[in-house]
C-alpha cells in the first residue's frame, strides 16, 4: 500500500501546477472590472482576451510561452498595485529554468505593457542566474547575474500597447544572459 500511495503521488501534478488563468481587475480606473483571460490554442499560442461588460474584447495574441509540461503553463496573478501580470515560464524541465513577466497598465487610453521581468537560473550550476528588470514607461532598467554588481542601463521609454506585443518581442540588449 505504502508503494501504491508514493507512485499516487509522483503521478498527481505538484501544487504550483495549478496555474490561474482567469482574474478581473479595473486597470483603466472606471469602476467597473475588465476580466482577463489566457486562451490557448492546439499549437500551444497563448492569447490574452480583455473583455469588459458590452466592449468588444481586445486580443492580444501570442502574448505567452506553454510548453507542454508541468511548471510550463502560462498564468495571470494580480499585483499589489492592481496591475495584471502575464507569465510565461519554464520551471519544470531541463537545466536552464526562467520566468517572464509583463506587468499591464492603462496608460494613454490603452492597456499596455508597462514592464517587463526576466529571471533565469542554470539548475546544475548554481553561480548561473540573474535576474532583468525593465520599466518600459520610464525606459529604465536593471541587469543583475550571478553575483556580480547590478548593471543599470536605459532603453527607449515606450510601453507598447498589450494587442502589439509578442513573444518574439525580446529582451534589451543590456539583459542578455551572461
Amino acid at each position: 500500500m505504502r508503494m501504491l500511495s508514493l507512485f499516487l503521488i509522483f503521478l498527481s501534478p505538484p501544487a504550483w501546477a495549478e496555474m490561474q488563468t482567469k482574474l478581473s481587475a479595473d486597470l483603466n480606473g472606471n469602476e467597473v472590472p475588465e476580466f482577463y483571460e489566457l486562451l490557448v490554442n492546439e499549437e500551444n499560442i497563448v492569447t490574452l482576451l480583455i473583455s469588459e461588460d458590452d466592449a468588444e474584447p481586445i486580443e492580444a495574441a501570442d502574448i505567452a510561452w506553454k510548453g507542454g509540461l508541468y511548471g510550463q503553463e502560462p498564468e495571470l496573478e494580480l499585483a499589489p498595485n492592481g496591475s495584471v501580470r502575464v507569465i510565461s515560464q519554464n520551471e519544470g524541465c531541463c537545466r536552464h529554468r526562467w520566468r517572464q513577466t509583463l506587468t499591464l497598465a492603462y496608460r494613454q487610453g490603452a492597456i499596455r505593457v508597462a514592464g517587463m521581468t526576466y529571471q533565469w537560473r542554470d539548475t546544475l550550476d548554481l553561480d548561473l542566474y540573474g535576474t532583468c528588470d525593465v520599466n518600459l514607461l520610464t525606459g529604465k532598467g536593471v541587469a543583475e547575474n550571478g553575483g556580480r554588481s547590478p548593471k543599470w542601463f536605459a532603453v527607449p521609454a515606450v510601453a507598447p500597447r498589450v494587442t502589439d506585443w509578442t513573444l518574439d518581442a525580446s529582451l534589451p540588449e543590456a539583459c542578455e544572459i551572461q
